[in-house]
């Protein structure tokens, strides 16, 4: 297949952190059974079956998580590619270039965001260049906030005391 993704880490900083949450998780599932385990199985297995269950989870814990921190890496696999393309895109237009369309990958999860931000782009036409000596809204604020529109007041009489 000539159009398959080469790169298995598209957007590897975004991946790993998705695969520890999956591993943080998997660690706390983990430690909730072995200790549920322990409390309610503990007085009838005897105290030597119930440490032995306890190095046998321990032990499948230490195999298991960078398992899941692999499989978490690569199940986002399919969203952290045309994630990555998304982003840089917006980062052109945020430069002031008039990028092409972007273009996904038939079935990318992110293909009807792709076109909803390739519509935006093009009924917007090429992207406006603040004037010169414009600050950001943010920062050109001066003096005090406008005041907030005040509630109209309500007489709290009721009708039979009127």
């Amino acid at each position: 297949m000539k159009n398959r993704r080469k790169n298995k880490l598209p957007d590897s900083p975004f991946q790993f952190r998705f695969g520890i949450a999956i591993a943080g998780v998997s660690f706390v599932v983990v430690v909730v059974h072995a200790a549920v385990i322990h409390l309610t199985l503990g007085d009838l297995l005897g105290e030597a079956a119930a440490q032995r269950l306890l190095v046998a989870t321990f032990a499948t814990l230490a195999a298991g998580l960078p398992l899941a921190a692999v499989a978490g890496a690569r199940i986002l696999f399919p969203v952290a590619g045309p994630l990555a393309r998304v982003r840089s895109h917006l980062r052109a237009v945020l430069d002031g270039e008039k990028p092409r369309p972007l273009v996904l990958r038939r079935g990318d999860p992110l293909g009807d965001v792709a076109s909803m931000l390739n519509r935006i782009l093009e009924e917007r036409g090429t992207v406006p260049e603040p004037a010169k000596g414009a600050q950001p809204a943010a920062t050109s604020l001066e003096g005090p906030p406008p005041a907030l529109p005040t509630e109209p007041e309500y007489d709290d009489t009721p009708e039979y005391l009127v």
